[in-house]
């Protein structure tokens, strides 16, 4: 099966829950969560799907067992279909049958600290909170041949620390500095924070609900950007796939309305980054690779995951240390049957692990070591995996950086 390239182009600024409480009147400010979880872009692969079969209906009362023959049950997708994605993306041309060139930036790995005004960069390695200095903060060089078996995490934001073009991308997987136009601490270029303004209203009365504000933090993306996705499984004769790749769907807060348009191609260095021909056919016992994720991932031990694959003939994985985010709480919810499909504790897409291969014979160790990259590596529900939870790449580890 080949896989189906989607850009989401919002028309609109778009907000996204992030699962807590936000009461009008007591909760000054919203800032949801960016990007959106996997579980966004499942949803809207599957709506377009269903909304491509004529006659079907949607709404409170639908007939469930026919929408799950066609697109699967609400917790979970058909056996073979899987999602990769969302991801931050920006493209150079675009017309009505797609785009071209479309470039994702990813959640900058926290195991790269970007620097004053990001003129300068650094590599993280395994110091403790308590080690830290204004200087490591900074961005200054570290020595990377020097590794503690400590964990670090990195507390001082929820979202992820920054983001990274495909150019930069393609430098960092084979262990070089990217440039510093493809780091930013911040958002992108072409997302652009958008802070609103609500009021309550009073759903028996519909009038506005006295003293009853609230504020929002939405992300408006700019002409030619948006999101990026991959979707690639078997469908349904029912179904419509075109409907990935033309019109309009719903996405975020208040269902703002956004285009489907067709990825025709990636940007090169983009294409690159996906293949694993960075990483050495035959590495060196005890070898060292940086894994971190594009999306986040829920692991019950962030410290130590499990993976799917921890050894392949009588070569082994060791995690060395991690430099992961906060985590944060994701759920779902299914309309067609009203009610939460749970939440779960995820780490945050740009958390990275120092893994080891060891043992086994040179081409063991290569084989094990390309099982982690532009895969799903770790132990877990596999059903979140298919939405696109838990997408890993694989550096090598960085040359010394000034």
């Amino acid at each position: 099966m080949t896989w189906t390239d989607i850009a989401i182009a919002p028309l609109g600024p778009l907000y996204f829950g992030d699962g807590r409480p936000l009461t009008a009147g007591e909760t000054d400010y919203g800032e949801g969560r960016f990007p959106p979880s996997p579980r966004t872009a499942q949803g809207i692969v599957r709506t377009a799907l269903l909304r491509s079969v004529p006659d079907l209906f949607l709404g409170r009362g639908a007939d469930r067992d026919r929408i799950t023959d066609l697109v699967g049950p609400p917790d979970a997708l058909p056996d073979d279909w899987q999602l990769v994605g969302p991801w931050l993306a920006r493209w150079h041309t675009e017309d009505e049958t797609g785009v071209e060139e479309i470039e994702p930036w990813l959640a900058l790995p926290r195991y790269v600290v970007a620097g004053a005004r990001e003129k300068t960069l650094g590599v993280v390695t395994a110091i403790s909170l308590a080690e830290q200095t204004e200087e490591t903060r900074a961005g200054m060089r570290w020595d990377v041949g020097e590794i503690e078996h400590a964990p670090l995490v990195d507390s001082r934001a929820r979202a992820a620390p920054g983001y990274i073009g495909p150019d930069g991308l393609r430098a960092l997987l084979g262990g070089k500095c990217p440039g510093a136009d493809q780091i930013r601490t911040g958002l992108p270029d072409f997302v652009a924070q958008e802070t609103r303004i609500g009021l309550r209203v009073e759903p028996e009365r519909e009038v506005a609900d006295e003293g009853m504000l609230y504020t929002l933090g939405y992300r408006r993306f700019a002409d030619n950007s948006g999101l990026g996705i991959r979707f690639r499984g078997r469908l349904h004769q029912e179904v419509d796939p075109g409907a990935l790749t033309r019109g309009t769907t719903s996405i975020g807060g208040k269902s703002r309305v956004a285009r489907l348009l067709s990825v025709r191609s990636w940007s090169a260095a983009f294409a690159a980054a996906l293949e694993p021909s960075h990483l050495p056919a035959e590495p060196e016992d005890e070898d060292r690779f940086w894994l971190w994720t594009t999306t986040s991932v829920p692991l019950e031990q962030p410290w130590a995951p499990q993976f799917a694959v921890p050894s392949l003939g009588d070569a082994t994985l060791k995690i060395v240390t991690a430099v992961v985010g906060q985590a944060e709480s994701i759920g779902g919810f299914t309309l067609a049957e009203d009610r939460s499909l749970g939440s779960a504790l995820h780490v945050p897409a740009g958390s990275a692990w120092l893994v080891e291969v060891r043992g086994g014979r040179p081409d063991e160790r290569g084989a094990l070591l390309r099982t982690l990259h532009n895969a799903f590596p770790f132990r877990s529900d596999p059903a979140l995996s298919a939405m696109g939870f838990g997408h890993t790449l694989v550096s090598r580890m960085p040359d010394r950086w000034s």
